[in-house]
């Protein structure tokens, strides 16, 4: 913790407090990281705003839920049917 205040009188309390969010958000440890996180915020350009885009995500979505039904009950389907229209 000492090490924290001291670090935070060099580039500021603000910057550790953020890099302290950071190491807890990412469940690092403080300890090991909090010098190197602020040492990167400090000298690291500032990047782009990201936003996930619907066409570019890679998560699967619910359209394989639209396809055909499982195979039993597939199968049930059918036994249903024979039961009501014969053989």
């Amino acid at each position: 913790m000492a090490k924290d205040v001291r670090l935070a009188a060099l580039p500021g309390a603000q910057a550790v407090d953020r890099a302290l969010g950071q190491t807890a958000a990412s469940g690092l440890s403080a300890a090991a990281y909090l010098a190197a996180i602020v040492a990167h915020q400090a000298s690291a350009a500032p990047g782009g705003l990201s936003r996930a885009v619907e066409g570019r995500t890679l998560a699967q979505g619910t359209g394989s839920w639209a396809g055909p039904p499982a195979t039993a009950d597939r199968r049930q389907a059918s036994d249903r049917r024979r039961a009501v229209n014969g053989p």
